[in-house]
Parts: C-alpha cells; sequence; structure tokens
C-alpha cells in the first residue's frame, strides 16, 4: 500500500502512528450489517486485505477505500467488459480443436490478440492470455499474464451461494471440465491464489482439481491454506490416474470418458442438496456457544464450541478420549444431542467411560466387567444422557455425515481423526488432507461444533508452548489445542492449552485428572 493509502486507512480506523507500523492490526468491522461492539477484524496492512472473524466480511483495503465502510444503499456497479468473438480463426481455433474444446457451447467468449496468435480469457480486471506461437520450448504453449491477477476465469456462469465450483490451475483446465460435465469450472491462472480469488470463491464449496505432479499438490496446499484464510470451504481432490495425463486438460483431450466418469463419482459425493449452507455466517454472533465446562478454555473460545473444527492433539497417555468424553457429557447434560465416533473403543466401552463420569458411579474398568453394579440413582443420570448422546462405532465419513443429518447433533465428537475409515485412499496423507476439508464442509453445511481428536504421533509435537499439528487438520480447523501432562504421581497434572483460535483468544486451564473415572475438574485458571 501507498504511504497515502495508508494514512487513508489510518482514518478510516483511528489508528495510531505506532499501530500503522504492525503488519496485522484488530479493528472494529466496517460493515454497516455488522455492529461489531468488541473489535473481531484482522487488517493485513502488508497484503493490503481486511477479514472480519465474526461476520465474515473481507476483501481488499483499497476498494473499501474506494466504496467507504459504510454505505447507505448498494448500488450495483456494472463493470465495461470487452466483447468477445465466439468464432476464432486461424492457429487458435486449430490448437482449441485439437484440444477438443469448443467454448462457444459453453457460453465463454474469449478472442485474440490483433496478431490472432495469442487467446484471451477474460477475467476481472486483466486478462490471462495463452500464447500460441509455433516456436515455443518444447512445442507447449505458456502462459502471459498481464496487470497481475486479480480475478478468477469461469468457464460457466458462477453458481449460487454454496454450489460447487471446481478450481483448476489454468483456463484450459477448467474449459476442459466444464466439457466434462462439470456444473461451473473456474480458473487461478495459476497454481496459487489472491487475495481478492479467495474473497470471490467463500459463498462456494471449492473443489481444488490441480495438477497431478508435486508441484500441483504443492499449490493445492497453498490454495487452501489461502481459502482456510478466508473460511471458504473447499476440499483437495486427486484426478484419476492416466498416463501422460496430469492435469484436466490432458484428461479431456486424450481420456474424457475416464474425466466424465471421475467428475460424475465427484458430483454423486457432493450432492448440490447436501451442499446447500444453510447456516448464515454472519449471524455467528447469535450463536449460543455449547460450554466446555471450563472457565478459562470457554473464556478464550468467547463462551464455548462455535460452528467449525475443533481439533484436540494429546500426548498418549495424556486422556484424550476421557476429554472428549467429558466433553460430550457435559452438553448432554445441557440438553445438547451429541453425536460421538469411536474408532478405537466398543460402544459398552464408551458408555461405562461417559457413566463413570457420574457422581456416585463405580470406575469405568469395573462397569466394563459388570453394568449391573450401576447405583440406581446413577442408572437414572445415566438413561437421561442416553437420550441425548449417540454413540457409533467406525464408519467411513459419507455413513458419518448421513447419521449426523438424520440426528442432528448440537455437537460432533470424533475420537480419533487418524482412525476414521475413508471412503477410498490409497495413501493416508490423502485421505486426511480430504477428510479434513469434508468435515469443515460439514462443519459449515450443519452449523455444527465438530471436536476432532487427533493422534500427535505423526511427528507432531505437544508442549512447550508449541505445536506442530498433524497434515493439514490445521488449515481447516477453527481452533487447536493441546493436552499434556506435568508431575508425577499424586502430582499430576493436566495442562490444556489452545494453540490457535481464529475466533477468540489463546488460553491455558491446569485439570485434576482422576483416572479410574476418567473426570477432569479445573484446578485453577492461568492467564493466556
Amino acid at each position: 500500500m501507498t504511504p497515502e493509502e495508508r494514512q487513508q486507512i489510518a482514518a478510516l480506523f483511528d489508528l495510531t502512528d505506532a499501530e500503522l507500523t504492525q503488519e496485522e492490526i484488530r479493528v472494529r468491522c466496517p460493515s454497516p450489517d455488522h455492529e461489531d461492539n468488541n473489535p473481531s477484524c484482522d487488517i493485513n496492512l502488508a497484503k493490503g486485505v481486511y477479514n472480519c472473524n465474526v461476520c465474515a466480511a473481507g476483501g481488499s483495503l483499497c476498494t473499501l477505500l474506494e466504496d467507504g465502510p459504510s454505505p447507505e444503499k448498494e448500488e450495483e456497479v456494472v463493470v465495461a467488459q470487452p466483447e468477445f468473438a465466439t468464432q476464432l480463426s486461424g492457429e487458435c481455433q486449430t490448437f482449441l480443436d485439437s484440444r477438443g474444446l469448443v467454448p462457444s457451447s459453453l457460453g465463454v467468449a474469449i478472442d485474440t490478440d490483433k496478431n490472432g496468435d495469442l487467446l484471451l480469457f477474460p477475467v476481472k480486471g486483466p486478462f490471462q492470455a495463452r500464447n500460441m506461437s509455433p516456436d515455443l520450448k518444447n512445442g507447449a504453449p505458456r502462459y502471459k499474464t498481464q496487470q497481475g491477477k486479480k480475478g478468477l476465469f469461469w468457464a460457466s456462469t458462477p453458481p449460487p451461494s454454496g454450489g460447487l465450483v471446481f478450481l483448476t490451475e489454468g483456463p484450459l483446465d477448467a474449459l476442459g471440465l466444464s466439457m466434462a460435465g462439470a456444473p461451473c469450472a473456474a480458473a487461478a491462472l495459476g497454481s496459487s491464489l489472491s487475495a481478492e480469488q479467495a474473497f470471490e470463491l467463500r459463498p462456494y464449496l471449492t473443489l481444488i482439481c490441480f495438477d497431478s505432479d508435486g508441484a500441483g499438490y504443492e499449490g493445492a496446499m497453498k490454495v487452501s491454506k489461502k481459502l482456510s484464510e478466508f473460511q471458504a470451504p473447499h476440499i483437495v481432490c486427486e484426478l484419476p490416474a492416466v498416463p501422460g495425463c496430469k492435469d484436466p486438460g490432458d484428461l479431456w483431450q486424450e481420456s474424457p470418458e475416464v474425466l466424465a466418469e471421475w467428475l460424475q463419482s465427484i458430483l454423486e459425493e457432493h450432492q448440490p442438496d447436501e451442499q446447500q449452507y444453510v447456516f448464515d455466517w454472519r449471524t455467528l454472533q447469535e450463536y449460543e456457544p455449547i460450554a466446555t465446562g471450563f472457565s478459562a478454555i470457554d473464556t478464550a473460545l468467547r463462551g464455548g464450541w462455535l460452528p467449525g473444527v475443533h481439533v484436540l492433539l494429546g500426548e498418549t497417555k495424556a486422556g484424550k478420549s476421557s476429554l472428549a468424553l467429558g466433553l460430550a457429557r457435559t452438553a448432554a447434560r445441557r440438553g445438547d444431542k451429541v453425536l460421538y465416533l469411536s474408532t478405537e473403543l466398543s460402544k459398552r466401552e464408551v458408555w461405562a467411560r461417559i457413566t463413570a463420569g457420574i457422581e456416585g458411579a463405580p470406575a469405568w474398568a469395573d462397569l466394563e466387567i459388570n453394568p449391573a453394579i450401576l447405583p440406581s440413582d446413577c442408572f437414572m443420570e445415566q438413561n437421561r444422557l442416553a437420550r441425548f448422546i449417540k454413540v457409533i462405532e467406525n464408519v467411513p465419513p459419507q455413513r458419518l455425515f448421513q447419521i449426523a443429518r438424520g440426528f442432528e447433533p448440537g455437537l460432533i465428537v470424533l475420537d480419533y481423526l487418524q482412525e476414521m475409515a475413508p471412503d477410498s485412499a490409497s495413501e493416508m496423507m490423502f485421505a486426511m488432507r480430504s477428510l479434513s476439508k469434508r468435515l469443515a464442509a460439514f462443519a459449515r453445511d450443519q452449523a455444527v461444533p465438530i471436536i476432532a481428536v487427533s493422534s500427535t504421533a505423526r511427528g507432531a509435537e505437544v508442549g512447550g508452548g508449541a505445536a506442530k499439528y498433524c497434515g493439514d487438520i490445521e488449515f481447516v480447523a477453527s481452533s487447536v489445542s493441546g493436552l499434556t501432562t506435568t508431575g508425577f504421581g499424586e502430582r499430576q497434572v493436566r495442562h490444556w492449552k489452545i494453540f490457535l483460535n481464529r475466533r477468540g483468544e489463546l488460553g491455558t486451564a491446569t485439570l485434576d485428572f482422576d483416572p479410574a473415572r476418567g473426570v477432569f475438574s479445573e484446578k485453577e485458571e492461568i492467564a493466556a
């Protein structure tokens, strides 16, 4: 940003000179629809963007300066677009024919430059040009971007809010997907996303379909991280393996039937009626959080669990499952329905541990052997909890989502994430990557908090005031917290610390733990 623009931003948000030297600043949201009594909007002066953590308003600071923070009435701005020819001639038309692409059949208008050797693809603002000169290196056309990229190339009309968008690297890939039957495809014009592009994709469920090589995977991870920053639901897709084909454009040219079959399977998995985002994130401040029962954690989480994925890490034998069961028990006691997925324990073992947390109940190990030893008053409390807690054993993600839609829980607990059976995945990395994105999309879809207990065995560490998270989970998580143990014997205590919180603050609670009953209690509160 220019010095003049910085001064304008300072005046708009009433910033001090000292604040102007910071890269990120928390301010009141400029959206007229959000009465932000507590500053909840982050502005990044280095990147020139802003993003509200509550109502999800955001975008370019330069655009905000032009439009003003609180317009009385939104006026439709009509941007004059150049006219594009639907009939091309010469080398450009020959190239498109060789790729099996007919943009005019998709309602997409493209043009050539004055010399007729460049294909111009319309985007918001600048153009993305593909050079068609025959003397290029290796005979492969190359990209040429003018004025930097600020928008997307849409190979079809953008869908309504909540619809599916297949995102590719290049325009030809997007056109290939559209020709194969994709309802909507767009191109990022490269292997990264700008803030404007991420903001443009926020209303949709984005299916990232980048090249199947190493560079494509790295690009997909960068795009995933950028979309997560803008709270845009998305899933990283794995293209079908066909020799000599690494992107959707190649697949459409060489194996269109394989691409069409793969596309159909993706569309069946993500039916439009299952992806209607009924929850308006602008009303997040009106959502009643589900309390954890621990004051220090509830304070940091702004009252408790909010819709989103909340990852709970922990050392071996730290008590992750016991804490997760306790959180489910607390939610059920206040009348919230809880769906509890256990990947390692049987239903009998889970209920023995839930019941052991009732005041006056025997140890869970004794209840596993003989549930009949439960006192009558505890039995009545167990029956009450059973009305609100539904326990299921390990099922594939799609089955989990079906059960959740029918049960309509207020809280979902997954114990634990790495053991969830993937629908179809040959590699753990891809399974985790896909599962993480699907959980985030489902949490947004159903407006439900999801607590995902995660193993730290895959190179992750918790403790020492830092955490290394597993796989791609951190990119989609609303919060990441860890459970650690200090001391020995009777002096052993647990520390539950929040390492990452996109909608609140960081904090720590020190807990006492009764291993026989699997019950945590708050010992004291430590300032964040």
